[in-house]
Order: structure tokens, then C-alpha cells, then sequence
């Protein structure tokens, strides 16, 4: 046993193990006791103004002016507050929460993420998000940045958009899709409304009109004979109309009527043509071309009706001649018209067949 009195210096054995304390009690010094070594003080500090590890009433306190480091195999800081870096630039920790600030990211210890830069995580989950190594998912939800798309929804509440093929909803598979938009802007819609018309997966409909893809155009109150009116692609073209005004030409191979009256006029059951183009010809034009010259020969008197803002007026010509603008068509039946123009001139009394004065 060693003892220097006031200095607080004690060397002693114990059984023949060598131990020393160094301080002024049990309490407060240096012990070694062969395999330990131990500091116990109210407050100490072991190095120097610039670096030095310090403690009192409880904290412990490491300062540096250069490079810190710990390290080990393993590195265990157990405190229940703790505190790295600057005000501006920090780690901390306190019940149970740590926070990160920097000066371009700040996780705060409720969760919230507030950054100026890059994450990279190859794995986590945030948010109810599962972040994987090519895409980020939840329930019901993949999000593809490998891929392009983006998917919500399973079954018939499926939403997805895909860059490479469009958009679609209602199933999976592209093509089955109820509703889709290619990236070329085909839209595909079984039902919808689009400016008061309603789609269905064959027709669109509004109030009193339908368009069925059978090739129909009706009414909604249509009944054949007896209201409505229809135009259909069967029999090569069909359609029911209650009244019809044609302005120009009406072409038929049969036509079949059971009464048919004029009122205020005279009926023609007659060969009949109309001048081509929109030109005028003028009183003096002997020649006429016109959409349909067949059937006209010569010596026989035509009646010309010519329009005027107050109705119509007649002038009758006699044919010379006529001809065909292509003799070698089966459809093309114009031709030209050589007629003499106001035939009957000067003759005076009325024309009970052809009306007005000859």
C-alpha cells in the first residue's frame, strides 16, 4: 500500500492484483484495477483550449478544432438526447425522434421531408408507398418509371397510362378496354354524352334522332307509314319521309305514286333535262349543254322554264340536233343541245297542253 497523504496518489495490491487509484476518495480520481481503467469526477476535462473532452453535472462535452473520429467495430451512443453540428446544420435527437438539417434538407422528427437536391433509395416505404428497385407501389397502385406508366385501380375501376400505347379504363388489357385514347388520339367510348348525344356501345342517341351503326338514321318516334322518317342503308339505300322539296333534279328509274296533282301549274310526264354548270345563257345561245341528252331527237319542242325572283317563265325551242360528250359510257349521259331558240314566236292564243301563249 502506497499513500502520499493529500496528493491523493494511492498504489496498493489486492491478493497480489495490482491496483492503483489516483484521486482524492473513491469517488472522484483515476482506478486502475488490473483490467480497467476508470475516471470518476463531478467534473473533469482531459486535453487542452483547442481539443478537448470535458464533463459536468451530468453532460459530457467532445470539442475539436480539427477531425473527430470515433470508430470501432461497432460505435454505441446510448442518451436519450443528443445534439451534432451546427444551429444551421445538424443531427439531433430527442424522445424518441431524430431530426436532419442541413441547408439543403431538413427531415423533420413529425415525418415531414423539406429538400433542395436528390434522394436516392433503391428500397423503403413512405407514406404507404413501398419503394422497390424499378417501381414504387401501394395498394392498387404502380407507379413505373422503367416502364412509363402509371397504374390505379384493379378490375373494372382499372386506370392506366402508358406512354408507349395511351390511356385506358375499365380493364387491363388495352384492346378490351371500355374506354381508351391511343397516343395517336384514336378515342374508344361505349358510352358517354358528347354536345346532347348519348353513346352506347352500337348507337348515339339524342332526344328524337338516332345513328345506329347498322347504318339506320332515324327518329326515336319513327313508325314506317305512319310518323317519323328514316334513312337506312338497307336494300342499297332506303328512306321515309313524310314530305320531300327537291330544288333541282329528281332522277328515277321508277317512280310510283298513287295520286299524284298539280296545283296552279300543268304536269309534264315527259323526257326532261337540266343545263349543266351555273352560268345564264343568253337569248341568243343556240347551243346548251346539258346533264342528260339522251332521249332527245330531233324536230321535237322543248319547254324551257327559266327562274326569275318572281317565278318562272317558259320559252319553247326546237331541236336540230343532239350529242353525247362521251358516246362510250354506260353512266355518263351528257351531251349538247342544238336547238332554235323562241320557236313560235308571234303566234298568238293559248296552249291548253303546255300553257301560257306559244
Amino acid at each position: 500500500d502506497t499513500t502520499f497523504g493529500n496528493t491523493g496518489i494511492q498504489l496498493e495490491f489486492n491478493n497480489g492484483t495490482p491496483r492503483a487509484h489516483i484521486g482524492r476518495s473513491a469517488g472522484q480520481g483515476i482506478t486502475f484495477d488490473g483490467t480497467n481503467i476508470e475516471i470518476s469526477s463531478s467534473a473533469f476535462l482531459l486535453g487542452n483550449a483547442d481539443n478537448f473532452i470535458s464533463g459536468s453535472t451530468g453532460n459530457l462535452r467532445i470539442f475539436s478544432t480539427g477531425e473527430t473520429t470515433l470508430s470501432g467495430s461497432q460505435v454505441t451512443i446510448e442518451t436519450p438526447n443528443f445534439f451534432f453540428g451546427s444551429p444551421s446544420q445538424f443531427i439531433s435527437g430527442s424522445n424518441n425522434n431524430i431530426e436532419i438539417s442541413s441547408s439543403n434538407f431538413h427531415l423533420d422528427k413529425d415525418g415531414s421531408i423539406d429538400m433542395q437536391g436528390t434522394i436516392r433509395a433503391s428500397a423503403g416505404l413512405i407514406g404507404g408507398f413501398t419503394i422497390n428497385s424499378d417501381t414504387i407501389t401501394a395498394t392498387n397502385f404502380t407507379l413505373s418509371p422503367a416502364g412509363k406508366f402509371i397504374s390505379l385501380g384493379s378490375g373494372d375501376t382499372i386506370f392506366i397510362a402508358d406512354a408507349d400505347t395511351g390511356i385506358q379504363l375499365g380493364d387491363a388489357t388495352f384492346n378490351d378496354a371500355p374506354f381508351s385514347v391511343t397516343t395517336a388520339g384514336v378515342l374508344k367510348a361505349t358510352s358517354g354524352t358528347v354536345g346532347g348525344f348519348t353513346l352506347s356501345s352500337n348507337r348515339i342517341t339524342s332526344n328524337n334522332l338516332i345513328m345506329d351503326s347498322t347504318g339506320v338514321l332515324e327518329t326515336a318516334d319513327f313508325a314506317t307509314g305512319v310518323k317519323g322518317w328514316r334513312i337506312s342503308s338497307e336494300g342499297n339505300g332506303e328512306a321515309e319521309f313524310e314530305n320531300v322539296k327537291i330544288r333541282g333534279t329528281l332522277a328515277t328509274a321508277v317512280f310510283e305514286k298513287e295520286t299524284v296533282n298539280a296545283v296552279g301549274g300543268q304536269l309534264y310526264v315527259a323526257n326532261s333535262t337540266a343545263i349543266t354548270g351555273s352560268g345564264q345563257l343568253s337569248a341568243s345561245n343556240t347551243t346548251m349543254s346539258v346533264v342528260n341528252v339522251s332521249g332527245f331527237v330531233p324536230n321535237e319542242v322543248l319547254s324551257l322554264k327559266k327562274v326569275s325572283d318572281t317565278g318562272f317563265t317558259t320559252e319553247y325551242v326546237l331541236i336540230q340536233s343532239s350529242s353525247r360528250d362521251d358516246n362510250t359510257s354506260d353512266t355518263n349521259f351528257a351531251g349538247k343541245l342544238f336547238v332554235q331558240r323562241g320557236y313560235g314566236s308571234g303566234s298568238v292564243g293559248d296552249s291548253g297542253s303546255l300553257g301560257g301563249t306559244p
